[in-house]
Order: structure tokens, then sequence, then C-alpha cells
């Protein structure tokens, strides 16, 4: 492998990894923002948790979860992309 090849393997891994702290950060606040829906809802009275209203703040939360969840299994993907580039170098 020449110089050059190695030169552009460093920069995959760079921006890689600013991808993956990116995608870190997104899912963090995502799942603030479930977290806070999953409060409206558990605030309500409980005769209120199960009308339209509550059970979309719990809808919500569920779906902002899952994307959180999401780019999370992202992140180890590119953990692992990162890795693999490692051994090449």
């Amino acid at each position: 492998m020449n110089k050059q090849v190695r030169k552009e393997i460093l920069l995959f891994k760079t921006r890689l990894i600013d991808i993956r702290e990116e995608l870190e950060d997104t899912a963090d606040k995502i799942q603030e923002l479930a977290d806070d829906e999953q409060d409206k809802h558990d605030n309500q009275p409980d005769n209120l948790q199960d009308s339209e209203q509550g059970q979309a703040f719990e809808h919500a939360a569920e779906l902002l979860s899952e994307s959180a969840e999401y780019l999370s299994e992202a992140t180890e993907a590119i953990d692992s992309a990162v890795d693999s580039l490692s051994e090449v170098e």
C-alpha cells in the first residue's frame, strides 16, 4: 500500500469519526425529546393518559426512542468500519 492510499484511508477514518460524533449527538438530542414526550404522558392524570392526546405523547416517545436507537446502531457500525480501516493501515 502506498503513501497516497494510506493518506486517503486516514481521511476516510477522520470523516467517519466526525459523522459518528454528529450521529451520537443527534441520537442524544432525539432521546431527550423522547424523554420529554414520555414525561408529558406520565405527568398527565391517569384518566388523560388514555386520551387521544396522552396516546399521542406516548406514541411520539416510542417513535423518537426508536429513531435514537437506530442512530446508536449506526454509530456502532461506523465504529466497526473505522476499526477495519485501522487494520488496513
